[in-house]
């Protein structure tokens, strides 16, 4: 398994977004690191390597990637979040626009994710049909330089729901896959109380309802957390939930 800290994963998403010749020093302002500590990162990282190419090479116009496939590799060996495909892509970039506070910026999601921005552009049409295809009232918009997801908050969360089940192959009762999208919230302690009250009260819920309605408290928490609310509270529950088939 390859290890990269977060500032060695910039430097390649970095220098592979850049496309060209980049200097030690401009990578070590952004990094706010000296010059030989960028230096010495991009010397671990091509230790990482098999054979006698360099992931990035030097030269004295500064240091540029060698093979983007190799760079890509790396950091998906590294459990990054980088999707590798179009399908992937339109999943991630709909977690994150429901996710996100603001705006997406086109040109850093394209550093991040290691596409150019031209690709983002076009996978924004494909979200759209996508959105359609989920019969959601919702729609991606470019403003400038940055994406927003338009439309109702219970829309947003109903989408949510359905991504992250259809994300964890509808396994309902790992809550470990959860987890990476609910950094700040216990979600064992959730399940243990919910457990109590269908408990205490003699509630008949099975194990894929228990957890679709811990996802959705997650969720409800996540969402009201970045102020985000319900203007409408007259919403009757069986029509809130994504029941998964």
């Amino acid at each position: 398994m390859v290890y990269l800290n977060p500032r060695q994963k910039t430097i390649l998403r970095y220098l592979a977004a850049k496309k060209d010749w980049v200097k030690s020093h401009e990578m070590a302002v952004i990094l706010g690191v000296s010059d030989r500590t960028v230096r010495n990162d991009i010397a671990y990282i091509n230790s990482l390597v098999e054979g006698e190419e360099n992931v990035i090479i030097s030269h004295r116009k500064g240091y540029r990637i060698n093979d983007d496939d190799k760079a890509r590799k790396m950091l998906v060996e590294d459990n990054s979040d980088i999707p590798n495909d179009p399908d992937e892509r339109a999943n991630f970039l709909l977690k994150k626009l429901v996710f996100e506070k603001r705006g997406l910026n086109i040109y850093q999601l394209a550093e991040e994710i290691m596409v150019s921005e031209s690709t983002i552009a076009s996978d924004l049409k494909r979200l759209n049909k996508i959105l359609k295809e989920y019969g959601r009232d919702l729609s991606v918009v470019r403003k400038s330089d940055e994406i927003f997801l338009e439309g109702s908050e219970k829309e947003k969360r109903s989408l949510l729901s359905e991504l992250l089940f259809n994300e964890t192959n509808h396994s309902y009762f790992n809550l470990t896959k959860y987890k990476r999208y609910f950094k700040d919230i216990d979600l064992i302690t959730i399940q243990k109380y919910l457990i109590e009250t269908v408990k205490k009260y003699d509630f008949l819920l099975n194990e894929v309802a228990l957890v679709n309605l811990l996802v959705h408290i997650a969720i409800t928490v996540e969402r009201i957390k970045n102020k985000n609310f319900l203007l409408n509270c007259n919403i009757k529950c069986d029509t809130f939930f994504w029941k998964p088939e």
